[in-house]
């Protein structure tokens, strides 16, 4: 008997939490009171403007979740996947997403200062940098072939080339320069000629 409910405790252990279609905004559920997310598979599932500071997400795969506008300071991300499913706003400052997997999800959040990122797979043409000022402020940047954005700051490339030269911060300036370089030459790859294209036009 006893090592019957050894091994019944043992199965338990080894399942995988899984939620599908729920709501986690309702606080009526004592769901939303919970901030271990850890582990488990969420599908369809709602967590819209929740504020989730300091959550355990790690190791979990979220698909087709929304997570707009939702505050995930803090989290503890690691190794986690995030498939179709939508961070727009979501405030990633100072968050853990070390090997998290978001190349298949719509990554505009709103601030991703002191977020760790190393490891992890993001959207295609999206690169990460991290730097410090003199000052020994950090800053966060996330490049791509249109936009820049810097900690909560995001504008298009052309925004950026226009204004910079007006900030008081000689080494902020130089930093963003050097960014804004790396973008304009994600612009001009994304738009050569594919070899494909030129053998079409042959």
């Amino acid at each position: 008997m006893e090592q019957q409910t050894q091994q019944i405790k043992s199965t338990s252990d080894n399942m995988r939490r899984v939620e599908h279609g729920t709501d986690f905004t309702d606080v009526t559920t004592t769901k939303a009171q919970s901030d271990d997310y850890a582990s488990a598979v969420f599908i369809d599932c709602n967590f819209e403007g929740m504020r989730l500071v300091c959550a355990n997400l790690r190791g979990s795969t979220f698909i087709n979740c929304n997570m707009r506008d939702t505050d995930l300071t803090l989290v503890n991300a690691s190794n986690t996947t995030f498939r179709d499913t939508d961070l727009e706003g979501a405030d990633l400052s100072q968050a853990i997403l070390c090997g998290a997997s978001l190349e298949r999800t719509k990554f505009t959040p709103a601030n991703i200062k002191g977020a760790d990122l190393r490891g992890a797979t993001l959207p295609e043409g999206i690169i990460v940098a991290d730097f410090t000022l003199s000052r020994a402020e950090p800053l966060t940047a996330l490049l791509s072939a249109n936009t820049l954005q810097i900690n909560n700051e995001t504008a298009e490339l052309n925004v950026w080339d226009a204004m910079i030269d007006e900030h008081p911060n000689a080494d902020y300036r130089n930093r963003v320069r050097s960014l804004l370089v790396m973008c304009h030459a994600l612009r001009a790859k994304e738009r050569a000629p594919r070899s494909v294209d030129l053998e079409v036009a042959a």
